[in-house]
C-alpha cells in the first residue's frame, strides 16, 4: 500500500505529521500522470486535518514523485482536525489548460513558473523552509486577489503574510521562508512557459509507375512539422542508390524510387521500415500541472514533469499494391553485308529494346544489388531458302541452317538498352558457290539451355522458348549469288599464249565476246543482273605495236568499256553475253559484278587475274601459212585482223634456225617483195606474198613477217618459230603464181588453226622442231607467245 504523508505545517498551527493510507493503483496512476480524461480514482478514506487555516505544507505519497501541494487557501483542508471520516475522496487529473478555463487570468507562463518553482525548489521533503515558501508562493501565484486578510493573519502582502504563517510555527520562526516565498513568486511570475513538444503522427503513402514498375514515389507527411525523419526502404532505393533517408521535414516529402526486387522474384511490395521522426523544441517546463480535487473543493497540485526537448515517433509502411520486375527484351539486327559467298564469317549486329508487356507494362533491364545487368543467353542462325523470300514469324519448311553464333546481352554493369548494340560473328559458310546460292537470312532466339534460373523467373511465362525474331526480315537477309562461269572469246578465233593460258586475240576495231555459265539458284523475282567491265592495261605494246610482258591491272585509270547490265534469269549458259570493241590496245581482261536492277552491287568484282576472262589486242594481228613448191619457191600467206591504214604493206623475211629453238638473232635467207594491205578494217583479209627464191639451207626455216606503214614504220610483225611459219618438208607440186588479196570487210575468210611444222623429207634432214624462248617473269602476266 502507499502512503499519503503530511509533510511541514498546516494551516494555523504546528501539527504531527498524519500518514493516510491510498491503493496501490492510485500511485501507480499519480506516477504514470495518466491523461485528464480518464475516470476518477479512489484514494482513501482516512484524510485528517487539524485545521482549516492556511496550509503551509506538502503532501507525498511513498513510490509516487513528486510532492503535492494546496492550491486552494479558501477551501477546507483535505483533513479535518477530529479526524473525521470523510468517505471515499475522488481525485480527478487536470492539465494547465483546465486550470486556465478554471481561472482565465492564469496564463501558461504563470502555471509553467508555478511548475518550475515546485521542481527546482519543492521536491525534497527534509527541506521544510524551501516547502513551506514554495506553498505559500503557490498559493499566491494561483488565487493572488481572491485571498483575503483575513486567511492570511489580515496581511495582503505575500511576505507578510508568510511571515504571521511562520511566527505561529516555532520549527520554522525566524527562518526565511517569507523572503524566498516572494523570490520563488516572483521567479514563477517572470517565466517563459517551454515548448509542449509532441511527434505528432506520420503518414506514408507511395505511387507505382504503370508501365515502369521500377518507378515509384514515397512520400512521408509529418503531422507536425519541421522535425527530423530517419528510415530504411524496403525493396527500393534512392535515385542515389542508397536505402536509407534522413531529413529535415518542413511538410510532405516526397521521394523518387527505384524498385530492387528480391533476387528471382518477379512479385514484390516496396515499403518502408524502422521509420523514425523526430520534433526538437525548447527546453524548460511547459505550462502543466496536475491538480487533484476533494469533496470538500480544496485542489492539491503537483509540477508536472520538464518539458521534453524532442519527442518522436516510430512507423513504418508496406505499399498495398505489387510491383512487377517482369521485363521482355526486344531485338532489332541487321546483317553486316548484304552478299555473303563460301567462307565467309557472317556478322550479325543486333541492338536490345524493352518491349511492352500486357497492360502496357515496360519495365527496365533488371539489375542486381551488385550493379549487374541481368544476362541473356542469345542464338542468332542463318538460315539457306531456295526459294523467294518473303517475311514471315516461323521459320519455313526448307530453310536449311547453314551458319550459328551466340552471344550474351548484358552480364556487365552497362545497361544492355543503352549499350550500341552487339555483334554476333556466325561459323563460316561452308560448300560450294552453287551449293549455297540462294537467300539467307538470320534468326535471333534464346539459348534456353544457357538461361540463369534468375534471368528465367523475370521473363513472361514461355517467352525464352518461344520468342524469335521473324525469318526473312529483310534488314537480316542477305544472298549468296550463284556461281557463274565466264569465258572471254575473240571474232578472229585466234589465241596468244600467256603462260600456260590461251588468251584471245584480235585486231583492233574487232569485236571481243564474254559469255556466262550460272550454276546454282537463281530467283528471276529478285532482277539479279550482272554488269559487265572490261580493262586494258597500257605499256603492254611495244613500239612496233607487238605485245609484250606487263603487270595486268584492274584500275579506273584502266577501265576501258563498261556495259550494261545483263539480267539473270536462269540457270544455265549465256554465250556471247556481251560483245565490246575496246579503243586500247593491249593485254586486257573481263570482270563481272552481280548488281540490282537500279545498280546497286550485290557483291564484290571479280578478279582481274582470272585467264580464263583475259584478252589480248594489237592494232593488226596477223596470222601467216608458209608455203613452197618444188621449184624450191617459198611464199606466204597472212590473215589480217584489226584497222589498216592506207599504204600499209606486209613482207616476210625468211630465217634460218641455228639453234634449237626460234631465236630473233637467226639470219635472214631472203625477204619476200612487199604487197599491199588493203586499208580499213580488216577481219581475216587473205594476204599472199609472191613466189620468191632463197638460197638452200640445211635446216629449219620459217617465215617472220612484217606490216609497215606508208612511210616503212613497222606496225606489227611476228614472233620467231611460229608453227605455221615453218616451211613444210615436203613441196608443192608446182609452183603458182603470186596473188594479191581483194581486200573485203564484209565477206571474211577465216584463218586456218595453227599447226605445228610438217615432217621433214627423207632427203632434207632438218634440226628438232624449235620451241619459244624461255618466259620473262614480269609479275602477273609473264611471257606472251602468238
Amino acid at each position: 500500500m502507499a502512503t499519503l504523508a503530511l509533510a511541514g505545517v498546516l494551516c494555523g498551527g504546528l501539527v504531527t505529521v498524519a500518514q493516510v493510507t491510498a491503493p496501490p493503483q492510485v500511485a501507480q496512476t499519480l506516477g504514470a500522470r495518466i491523461d485528464p480524461a480518464s475516470a476518477a480514482t479512489p484514494v482513501g478514506t482516512d484524510w485528517q486535518l487539524t485545521t482549516n487555516s492556511l496550509v503551509l505544507a506538502a503532501f507525498s505519497i511513498p513510490g509516487v514523485p513528486g510532492l503535492f501541494y494546496c492550491a486552494s487557501a479558501t477551501a477546507p483542508a483535505p483533513l479535518t482536525d477530529d479526524q473525521r471520516d470523510l468517505g471515499e475522496l475522488d481525485l480527478g487529473q487536470l492539465r494547465a489548460n483546465n486550470l486556465i478555463a478554471m481561472r482565465p487570468d492564469l496564463t501558461p507562463n504563470v502555471i509553467a513558473g508555478v511548475n518550475r518553482m515546485q521542481h527546482v525548489y519543492g521536491q525534497d521533503p527534509s527541506k521544510q523552509v524551501e516547502v513551506a515558501a514554495v506553498s505559500g508562493a503557490t498559493h499566491w501565484a494561483l488565487q493572488g486577489g481572491e485571498i483575503s486578510a483575513a486567511e492570511f493573519g489580515g496581511n495582503t502582502d505575500l511576505h507578510a503574510a508568510v511571515r504571521w504563517a511562520i511566527n505561529r510555527d516555532p520549527d520554522l520562526k525566524g527562518t526565511n521562508v517569507a523572503d524566498l516565498a516572494v523570490r520563488y513568486y516572483n521567479e514563477a511570475m517572470s517565466y517563459r512557459a517551454a515548448d509542449t513538444v509532441t511527434a505528432g503522427t506520420v503518414t506514408v503513402t507511395g505511387t507505382i509507375d504503370p508501365v515502369d514498375n521500377y518507378r515509384g514515389t514515397v512520400t512521408v507527411t509529418p503531422s507536425v512539422a519541421g522535425g527530423n525523419v530517419a528510415f530504411e526502404l524496403v525493396n527500393a532505393k534512392l535515385t542515389d542508390g542508397s536505402t536509407r533517408f534522413s531529413g529535415t521535414l518542413s511538410g510532405a516529402k516526397t521521394l523518387a524510387v527505384r524498385g530492387v526486387p528480391p533476387v528471382g522474384t518477379q512479385k514484390y511490395k516496396i515499403g518502408v521500415t524502422a521509420g523514425r521522426y523526430t520534433v526538437t523544441g525548447m527546453s524548460g517546463y511547459s505550462a502543466t500541472l496536475h491538480a487533484f480535487t476533494t469533496p470538500g473543493a480544496q485542489m492539491i497540485v503537483v509540477g508536472g514533469a520538464q518539458s521534453p526537448s524532442s519527442a518522436s515517433t516510430a512507423f513504418a509502411w508496406t505499399s498495398p499494391r505489387e510491383s512487377s520486375a517482369a521485363f521482355q527484351p526486344a531485338f532489332a539486327s541487321q546483317l553486316g553485308k548484304p552478299v555473303y559467298h563460301p567462307g565467309d564469317a557472317p556478322v550479325d549486329h543486333f541492338t536490345v529494346d524493352l518491349a511492352p508487356m500486357a497492360g502496357g507494362l515496360i519495365n527496365e533491364w533488371p539489375v542486381s544489388s551488385a550493379g549487374v545487368y541481368a544476362p541473356l543467353p542469345v542464338i542468332a542462325t542463318m538460315y539457306l531458302l531456295k526459294a523467294p523470300l518473303a517475311t514471315v514469324a516461323a521459320v519455313p519448311a526448307g530453310a536449311k541452317p547453314v551458319a550459328r553464333g551466340t552471344a550474351t546481352v548484358g552480364g556487365g554493369k552497362t545497361d544492355p538498352t543503352t549499350d550500341g548494340g552487339f555483334d554476333i560473328t556466325l561459323s563460316k559458310l561452308t560448300g560450294t558457290q552453287a551449293e549455297l546460292s540462294g537467300h539467307v537470312t538470320v534468326v535471333l532466339t534464346v539459348d534456353t539451355a544457357k538461361l540463369a534460373a534468375n534471368t528465367s523467373a523475370l521473363l513472361p511465362a514461355g517467352w525464352a522458348a518461344s520468342y524469335a525474331t521473324p525469318f526473312g526480315d529483310p534488314r537480316e537477309s542477305a544472298v549468296i549469288p550463284p556461281e557463274i562461269i565466264t569465258r572471254a572469246s575473240a571474232a578472229t578465233g585466234l589465241t596468244v599464249q600467256v603462260n600456260d593460258a590461251h588468251v584471245p586475240a584480235t585486231g583492233a576495231g574487232l569485236p571481243l565476246y564474254e559469255s556466262y555459265t550460272v550454276n546454282g539458284y537463281v530467283d528471276d523475282s529478285e532482277e539479279l543482273y550482272v554488269l559487265p567491265r572490261h580493262y586494258t592495261t597500257a605499256g603492254t605494246i611495244d613500239s612496233e605495236g607487238m605485245l609484250q610482258n606487263g603487270s595486268l591491272e584492274c584500275t579506273p585509270a584502266t577501265l576501258d568499256v563498261t556495259g550494261e547490265p545483263i539480267a539473270i534469269t536462269r540457270a544455265g549458259g549465256y554465250d556471247r553475253a556481251w560483245k565490246i570493241t575496246s579503243a586500247r590496245n593491249g593485254l586486257g581482261t573481263f570482270t563481272h559484278q552481280f548488281v540490282t536492277a537500279a545498280g546497286t552491287p550485290v557483291g564484290p568484282e571479280s578478279s582481274c587475274q582470272d585467264p580464263a576472262e583475259w584478252t589480248a589486242q594489237q592494232q593488226l594481228l596477223i596470222h601467216t601459212v608458209a608455203a613452197q613448191n618444188s621449184s624450191g619457191l617459198v611464199r606466204d600467206t597472212a590473215y589480217v585482223f584489226g584497222t589498216v591504214e592506207p599504204g600499209s604493206q606486209l613482207i616476210a623475211n625468211l630465217h634460218d634456225q641455228t639453234g634449237d629453238v626460234a631465236s630473233v638473232r637467226d639470219e635472214i635467207a631472203c625477204t619476200t617483195e612487199a604487197v599491199g594491205i588493203p586499208q580499213g578494217l580488216a577481219n581475216g583479209v587473205t594476204v599472199t606474198t609472191p613466189w620468191t627464191q632463197c638460197p638452200a639451207f640445211d635446216g629449219a626455216r620459217y617465215f617472220r613477217e612484217i606490216a609497215l606503214d606508208v612511210d616503212g614504220n613497222v606496225r606489227a610483225h611476228g614472233r620467231p618459230g611460229v608453227a605455221s611459219e615453218y616451211l613444210p618438208r615436203e613441196p608443192a607440186p608446182s609452183a603458182e603464181p603470186a596473188v594479191t588479196p581483194t581486200p573485203s570487210e564484209t565477206t571474211v575468210t577465216r584463218a586456218p588453226e595453227p599447226t605445228r611444222p610438217p615432217t621433214a623429207a627423207p632427203q632434207a634432214p632438218r634440226a628438232k622442231a624449235p620451241t619459244l624462248p624461255a618466259p620473262i617473269g614480269i609479275k602477273s602476266l609473264p611471257t606472251i607467245s602468238g
